[in-house]
């Protein structure tokens, strides 16, 4: 089966030169960054084997944003991390907030400007419910990444939240809300209106597209039990993942990409010619150095002392002992000839120096 490695090898380069006036800088450094990723033109380690003595050159990743093949290893670490951080016998609750098709191209056309205030009107418009005494009353925490694709690789920005039912009240207690985090209908009216003031506010004077006022936005929220596992693997495969990953891929023949997506439940496929695969691709490539996943509120690192003491508190209330801290995953790279985890003899090196070393003097 192809991947989307081998798409990228046999027509980026061409797609480079076609586009050469209007490629944006960040998808030409993607492309080259996904051409050249843990081949010969990277510099890498020697790896030695102990048991048989054999030695190989292992060339290191681009660790490009846009690229298939990097990230795994930050994905598990992302992961690590955030199990440790979770509240025992706290609901969880999954919280969408997506904006209306009209303002999708606008969007893509504005990145750097539209992105931060769709995070920026999404906290806002949940702050805003949660300090309300009806409510909650006081501060929540919110861990929110950002998404931009469809199954079928289309622009589609809209945020994920994961948010623990508990709040911090203006007297220091806290307060834990196991259902009903906050009522939907105030939140996607305050979502709409905090995101409409806040786009014209960024974009004076601009044509901006026209919603019709009768419309209602899509804002769910979702509770994911106390157990917030799925959605965290769902939101490290948006960090540390791409729009389409290779198992999708079902075949490259004559310029053409045809890749599978579910709709509806049922699986169906695609295809497109291979620099339109490409040009879908690369959109969700985010500009230099924006942070698809942000903390907010109790989640952020300023709060990290409090939460520690909510999660002693929980466990003591619980009679849960407090897991132990996440350990490092070793990464082992068999050996070719017997399968002895190898062990780096020599760090950093070029391809041509390992070639140079490797020759019988």
């Amino acid at each position: 089966m192809p991947s989307i490695t081998d798409i990228f090898r046999q027509y980026g380069g061409d797609y480079l030169k076609r586009f050469a006036r209007n490629i944006l800088q960040s998808h030409r450094k993607a492309i080259e960054a996904i051409l050249a990723c843990r081949t010969s033109e990277m510099d890498g380690c020697v790896m030695g084997c102990p048991a048989c003595g054999e030695e190989c050159f292992h060339p290191f990743s681009c660790g490009n944003r846009a690229c298939p093949n990097c990230h795994e290893a930050k994905r598990y670490r992302w992961l690590e991390k955030r199990r440790a951080e979770l509240l025992p016998g706290v609901t969880y609750f999954h919280v969408v907030f997506t904006i209306p098709a009209q303002y999708r191209e606008f969007a893509r056309s504005h990145q750097k400007e539209f992105l931060p205030l769709l995070f920026s009107a999404a906290v806002d418009s949940l702050n805003t419910l949660a300090a309300d005494p009806k409510h909650l009353g006081g501060r929540i925490g919110m861990l929110s990444v950002l998404h931009t694709w469809t199954r079928t690789l289309q622009y589609h920005p809209h945020v994920h939240m994961l948010i623990p039912g508990i709040a911090l009240l203006p007297d220091r207690s806290f307060k834990v809300k196991d259902s009903f985090l906050v009522p939907i209908g105030p939140l996607r009216t305050l979502f709409r209106a905090k995101f409409i003031t806040k786009l014209k506010h960024t974009f004076p004077g601009a044509t901006l597209p026209y919603i019709d006022p009768k419309k209602k936005w899509n804002v769910y929220i979702k509770e994911s039990s106390s157990n917030p596992d799925r959605v965290l693997n769902y939101f490290a495969r948006y960090i540390y993942g791409q729009a389409i990953d290779n198992s999708r891929i079902v075949s490259l023949n004559n310029d053409q990409v045809t890749f599978s997506y579910k709709r509806d439940q049922v699986r169906r496929t695609m295809t497109l010619p291979a620099f339109e695969f490409l040009r879908l691709y690369l959109q969700h490539t985010l500009p230099k150095r924006f942070h698809r996943v942000r903390a907010y509120g109790l989640w952020h690192s300023a709060y990290r002392h409090i939460t520690s003491e909510f999660r002693l508190l929980l466990y003591n209330r619980s009679g849960q002992p407090a897991p132990a801290p996440p350990k490092p995953r070793p990464h082992c790279v068999p050996c070719p000839r017997c399968a002895t985890p190898m062990i780096i003899t020599r760090n950093f090196v070029t391809y041509s120096t390992f070639i140079r070393l490797s020759r019988p003097p």
